[in-house]
């Protein structure tokens, strides 16, 4: 007999499929997705991106066409509701393009070799050799800093988030 969580595990694999068989008719990507909840109140949660700025309306059709979809398949008795919605800025960027957004920003790397860097993102860099360019600050000597250009392989990055920044009005 097989057990729930690997029933569980491949109710999640097979929706995962089924999700990204029907995001193929769309311009978006599927970044993450969670299904919670207990048995027949499951709830799924699908983050998606693209490489176009979308709208709040763009998501609210997506989410009722996949309700639709769900309703006649063999997922419809174990879910309860579906949330579609953007990555926010804790999501890992899955996808080089998905920095595109973010110029101009400031991000924290962590690195495969676990080295950590934090800079100000300049280029995005698509082809060949997929990567990024990051204005970062060196220190030099002990109270000198100074700034350079550094250059990281997209599949040298273990985690990156976007750090904002708020300034203080007085």
């Amino acid at each position: 007999m097989v057990g729930y969580e690997t029933h569980f595990f491949f109710m999640e694999s097979k929706l995962k499929n089924y999700i990204e068989d029907y995001l193929e008719t769309t311009d978006f990507k599927l970044i993450d997705f969670l299904l919670r909840g207990e048995k027949n109140t499951k709830v799924l949660e699908i983050y998606l991106d693209n490489k176009d700025s979308f709208s709040i309306g763009d998501l609210a059709r997506i989410n009722r066409e996949l309700w639709k979809r769900v309703e006649d398949s063999e997922f419809a008795n174990g879910l309860s509701k579906i949330v579609v919605s953007s990555p926010g800025v804790d999501k890992p960027f899955k996808y080089i393009w998905q920095l595109k957004k973010h110029k101009g920003r400031t991000l924290e790397l962590k690195l495969n070799n676990e080295e950590s860097l934090k800079g100000v993102l300049k280029e995005v860099i698509e082809e060949n050799n997929p990567g990024i360019v990051l204005r970062v600050k060196v220190n030099e000597k002990k109270k000198s800093l100074k700034e350079e250009l550094k250059t990281i392989s997209f599949n040298e990055i273990k985690e990156s988030k976007v750090v904002f920044l708020f300034k203080n009005k007085k």
